[in-house]
């Protein structure tokens, strides 16, 4: 049977393995948890458009984003987001695109989901999911996330990207058991405010 959600979004406690603390910000209406040892202050930026907080971890594969949009179209194509990014810069996440641009391993668009879409509580979701080789880090290969969303004229883009355990190619069971477990554990806990 088909998973109703992506795999990497239901909730997970891996405890001591993976360690979390929950995260708000009422400024960009959201809600999730992010590895305890990442930044505890987000670095914020602001377009015309959007805002955005990003947290770092210790390795450069390590941040997670929020870009929130408060007059979002909505009657518009939330994917051009990511897909516009990709179509320009060549790789959907320009904060790992310092440098030499990444080697994109693995990329896919996963759908939409109604059962996350009501889960979250928005009007459509959309997810991404891929692998990235990054040459400016001797060898680091990071495995990325991203969850659209949009409610009325609201739309939130939540990044998460982080060294993966897995090189391409790697069985399924694997990569859940070590990378979408730990995917999770973030995604699990988001919430639109």
């Amino acid at each position: 049977m088909e998973n109703q959600v992506p795999i990497w979004t239901e909730p997970t406690d891996l405890g001591k393995r993976w360690p979390v603390r929950e995260v708000e910000s009422p400024k960009l209406s959201y809600h999730f948890a992010l590895p305890s040892g990442w930044e505890r202050q987000a670095q914020a930026a602001e377009t015309q458009l959007y805002s955005e907080e990003t947290y770092h971890g210790g390795a450069v594969s390590e941040l997670a984003s929020v870009s929130y949009m408060p007059q979002a179209d909505p009657d518009g194509d939330i994917r051009n987001w990511v897909e516009g990014v990709l179509a320009v810069a060549g790789f959907p996440i320009p904060e790992l695109a310092k440098g030499s641009p990444p080697e994109l391993l693995e990329w896919a668009y996963e759908g939409s989901w109604p059962a996350l879409t009501g889960r979250l509580g928005v009007d459509e979701c959309h997810t991404y999911q891929g692998l990235a080789y990054l040459p400016e880090t001797e060898g680091e290969v990071a495995r990325f996330y991203i969850l659209l969303a949009r409610r009325g004229q609201q739309a939130w883009k939540v990044t998460l990207s982080f060294l993966s355990a897995c090189l391409p190619g790697t069985e399924d069971q694997e990569v859940y058991e070590n990378d979408h477990v730990r995917a999770g554990a973030t995604f699990g806990a988001l919430k639109f405010l």
